[in-house]
Order: structure tokens, then sequence, then C-alpha cells
């Protein structure tokens, strides 16, 4: 094996940087579930919509807030405040999503970076939270 070059004398300098990079665009490509609450007047409209688009509940989501997106500021009612003198102000969240009563879950699976999407939105926006955000879009999009 002496003189024989080994594959790292080839390897290109930007190996570890393109690996690192691929990673990263995998670790935004994942595909992990989760959940919100979601009044129940939207699951029957919802899932009429699946059944007849194919479509995820995950993309259904996607497809609802795209279409809201030009409205979202007038379609999220934004939470008032709690706290600001003793405790750090923080928005009441509850008093945001009380006319959307009764909720249920809905499970829903979402890239990696479509998550932290959403979470910008809710900043952007003033959701309460991605539920809140979601209602908002769904309740546009299928009402």
């Amino acid at each position: 094996m002496s003189g024989q070059p080994t594959v790292q004398d080839h390897a290109p300098a930007q190996a570890p940087r393109a690996a690192a990079s691929a990673s990263g665009r995998r670790a935004a490509d994942r595909i992990r579930p989760s959940n919100c609450h979601v009044p129940v007047a939207l699951i029957k409209p919802l899932e009429e919509l699946c059944a007849r688009t194919g479509m995820s509940h995950g993309d259904a989501i996607i497809a609802a807030i795209e279409h809201a997106y030009p409205r979202l500021a007038e379609l999220i009612e934004p939470a008032g405040v709690t706290g600001g003198h003793v405790f750090a102000p923080r928005p009441a969240s509850r008093t945001a999503r009380i006319a959307h009563r009764p909720l249920i879950p809905l499970n829903y699976r979402l890239r990696e970076a479509d998550f932290h999407t959403l979470d910008d939105l809710v900043e952007r926006f003033g959701a309460s939270s991605r539920g809140h955000l979601i209602t908002a879009g769904l309740t546009d999009y299928l009402t």
C-alpha cells in the first residue's frame, strides 16, 4: 500500500461543507407529525376537501394559509395582553379563540422547514399559536 494515494488524498476540499449542507437540507425536508386544536365545524369540510383532492391535512393547511396569506392580518383576531406590570406581558391566548369553540384535535404532518414558516407567520401576524393561525387559514379557505 505504500506510495498509493488514499481516497482522502483525492477528496475535494468542499466535501465536508457540502455534506453539512446536504444534511441541513435533509433536516429541513424531514417530515414530522404534530397536532393543533381547530373548531369542530372545520373537520367535515376539511375531510371532504382531502377526500376530493387527495390532499393530506398538512397539504390542506399549507394551501389554506397560502390562500389566506394576503388577508391574514385581518383574519387573525389578535389576543389581548395579560401581564405587563408584575409579570412579563404575553398574549392572552384563550381570548382570541373563544369564538371558535368547541375545538377538536387535528393531526397533521409537515416538513421541518414548514414548522419554522408557521412559527414565523404566528409571530408576524400576532396569532396566539400555530393552531390559531391554522384555524384562521382553514376557516377562510373552507367556509
